[in-house]
């Protein structure tokens, strides 16, 4: 197997930059840990009420993207460290993190409503971890799921790097280039 490397190039930030501007254009915004315990517990109350309801629609096996990206918010608000896509404090996003002891950020689980109302907001969580990620000079590693891996292209990841097979990474360098970039892109 040949390990691909995807750079973060001028369209992967023009792309990630408009999604980004979409998400905030409808009032969205991304908040850092700490969370309020109490408000917390409201957001994972609401996403699996949300969750179940979906669920019961009879929709579900027609989307099921939209079916794994709620069932991936559910596990990630449930973990200590998570960033959280809200509009109007209704959560429409989360990824869950980990600092590990290197110091590289470790990404957990990634998932989003995927509401037409509430565009970007997955992009908008990505952008925020890529942010902490420079701010701290570290990289950000995970895994993908098979069926992610466009997705993961779409992030400009380098993916599968050296035998480890999907694998998710941005080095130091494409993190500092994603957070300047489309911090320049966003004005």
């Amino acid at each position: 197997m040949v390990p691909e490397a995807t750079p973060v190039t001028d369209d992967c930030l023009d792309l990630f930059a408009s999604r980004v501007r979409a998400f905030r254009a409808v009032g969205g915004m991304v908040r850092r840990p700490p969370h309020d315990s109490d408000q917390l517990a409201l957001w994972q109350n609401e996403v699996a009420d949300y969750r179940e309801r979906f669920l019961r629609s009879g929709t579900a096996d027609q989307y099921p993207r939209v079916r794994d990206g709620l069932e991936l918010m559910c596990t990630a608000l449930h973990r200590p460290l998570c960033l959280l896509a809200l509009r109007n404090e209704e959560c429409h996003g989360v990824l869950s993190y980990a600092i590990r002891r290197d110091g590289d950020v470790w990404v957990g689980r990634v998932g989003s409503k995927q509401r037409s109302d509430t565009p970007g907001a997955g992009v908008a969580l990505e952008y925020e971890i890529a942010q902490m990620a420079a701010e701290l000079d570290v990289a950000v590693n995970g895994m993908y799921l098979e069926d992610a891996r466009t997705w993961h292209q779409q992030l400009c990841r380098r993916l599968d790097v050296g035998l480890a097979r999907f694998t998710s990474t941005w080095t130091r360098e494409d993190c500092k280039r994603l957070r300047d970039g489309i911090r320049d892109r966003l004005g």
